[in-house]
């Protein structure tokens, strides 16, 4: 019997000191896990949140889409967006540096595939598009290439071309396999 282990939360253990930002689907709450302990996202240190800031401030239309919430409020979808997986890479390493976004999606349609600060990668960093997104999710749900291609308002041909980028980019080489990679890569969850 093979025994397999998932890695710990980063942040989880007491004594370490690195942050791992999660959220809740459901709610859209956010924690963060930190010297072994879990706390509200509002209990973040504000170093944090600035750094958090500076990030969203670099992204003009995350900072558009963000903009008429308040700071605090801001903040915590911004973070939630890029940094709402529970994985054992920390967000914050124990020194204090925010590190790379997270490979999470929010949910299929979120607005937040549109920022210019997030992005959603293959294991090996090849960069998956948003339009690319939408077609991985249409073949998720069963939709034969011809409803894809009305839906997207595309023709069969490009579609094709769509396809033929997202395999080469997994690795794939049919639909179950563009499914079953992406999955295991976390660009759908």
């Amino acid at each position: 019997m093979q025994t397999i282990f998932k890695p710990i939360p980063s942040g989880s253990i007491p004594g370490d000191h690195s942050v791992e930002i999660f959220g809740d689907r459901k709610s859209k709450e956010v924690f963060f896990f930190r010297n072994g302990e879990t706390k509200s996202f509002k209990d973040l240190p504000e170093t944090y949140k600035r750094q958090l800031l500076q990030k969203l401030l670099k992204d003009p239309i995350a900072r558009k889409q963000l903009g008429h919430l308040g700071y605090t409020e801001a903040l915590k979808k911004f973070a939630f967006c890029h940094y709402g997986s529970l994985d054992n890479v920390p967000d914050f390493c124990a020194d204090g540096q925010l590190g790379p976004s997270d490979n999470f999606r929010c949910s299929d349609n979120c607005a937040c595939l549109a920022w210019k600060s997030k992005q959603i990668h293959t294991e090996d960093g090849k960069h998956i598009t948003p339009k690319q997104l939408q077609i991985i999710d249409h073949i998720r749900r069963g939709f034969p290439d011809k409803l894809i291609a009305h839906k997207l308002g595309i023709a069969i041909s490009t579609l094709d071309n769509h396809k033929t980028a997202i395999m080469k980019k997994l690795n794939a080489f049919s639909k179950v396999d563009i499914i079953t990679k992406s999955i295991n890569q976390n660009i759908i969850q």
